[in-house]
């Protein structure tokens, strides 16, 4: 509404628990580097990368069994741990587990185009 498309300010005055689903108009799996949410508060702020699940870890263009190789082998790692990587956490829930697996399972085949 004020005429800048690339930042809007969103104000949450009481929300604890509730989720926020953010997009633009870039596309289902845009870049997921081109995106970034900045919180600001009274105690402080952070900036956090946004991202939505992307069933073509490689980037490929395809969602392949490559792609699902990748995320098997990874299955068990979290944010923080060495071998995490944010790309094989398909859903985004800081672990890769059987869930990020499904997601790439139910895409195969799927042609997505890269940044």
């Amino acid at each position: 509404t004020d005429g800048d498309p690339h930042s809007e300010t969103l104000v949450v005055t009481d929300a604890r628990g509730t989720t926020l689903h953010l997009g633009d108009p870039g596309g289902e799996y845009d870049d997921p580097l081109a995106d970034t949410l900045v919180v600001d508060a009274p105690i402080g702020g952070a900036m956090v990368d946004l991202l939505l699940p992307d069933p073509d870890v490689d980037d490929s263009g395809a969602v392949d069994p490559i792609d699902l190789a990748l995320v098997d082998a990874a299955i068990g790692f979290e944010v923080g741990e060495l071998f995490y990587q944010s790309r094989l956490d398909v859903n985004g829930d800081g672990r890769i587990d059987r869930k990020d697996a499904q997601l790439v399972e139910a895409h195969q085949g799927l042609t997505i185009p890269t940044p």
